[in-house]
């Protein structure tokens, strides 16, 4: 796993003030992103222990609410073992943290992953400029969600999601929202390889 940043005192990406790990890789290739850097799975610098111990560091710190994956895109298939292990980990050595997630990915596709049972609030969908809204809460645009991922875990019908807010923060926490009917949803491979194509956004 390869990341560009780790940002401290984060008040943008969820709630309290946070740690983010800004990963690299990402296939979406949202128009508009604001982090067209972290596309490319090779760019950035390697994750390693020096990283992990200023994350750590962060997260010692009572103040700091917990820590949120971001870039990129955490669930890109050069990132999600890394940000799996890590995930355990910090949840293993700071239980009383939470863990936010950024993707493109739809929850309806990544709900299967074996690594969603370490993340509390999920923030799924690509970022659309058509329907950017500079006021949405905790996201870019509109078809985005912010979702209470042990609480829809906890379901019977786990594709079902449970918002962990809404677009302006005007419903209660645990109302259930309609599954999505304007995005792509595809099979989920938690073996999905990098060989194919390390980039799917090269021309």
């Amino acid at each position: 796993m390869r990341y560009h940043n780790i940002t401290k005192d984060d008040m943008l990406n969820g709630d309290g003030l946070r740690v983010v790990l800004w990963v690299a890789g990402c296939e979406h290739c949202c128009k508009g992103c604001q982090n067209p850097m972290t596309w490319d799975p090779d760019g950035g610098l390697l994750f390693d222990d020096a990283a992990k111990a200023e994350i750590f560091d962060q997260l010692d710190k009572s103040y700091i609410e917990g820590i949120t994956f971001s870039g990129g895109d955490p669930l890109h298939c050069a990132n999600r073992d890394g940000v799996k292990a890590l995930a355990r980990e910090i949840k293993e050595k700071y239980p009383n943290k939470n863990i936010w997630l950024y993707t493109g990915d739809v929850w309806e596709n990544v709900v299967r992953s074996s690594l969603v049972k370490y993340i509390d609030v999920l923030v799924d969908g690509e970022f659309i400029q058509e329907k950017k809204d500079a006021t949405l809460l905790w996201k870019g645009s509109s078809n985005q969600r912010v979702i209470d991922v042990q609480a829809t875990l906890a379901q019977e019908n786990s594709r079902i999601p449970v918002l962990h807010c809404g677009d302006y923060d005007d419903i209660p926490m645990g109302r259930e929202t309609v599954g999505i009917s304007d995005q792509k949803i595809v099979p989920f491979s938690a073996d999905g390889s990098c060989a194919i194509k390390k980039n799917a956004c090269e021309a």
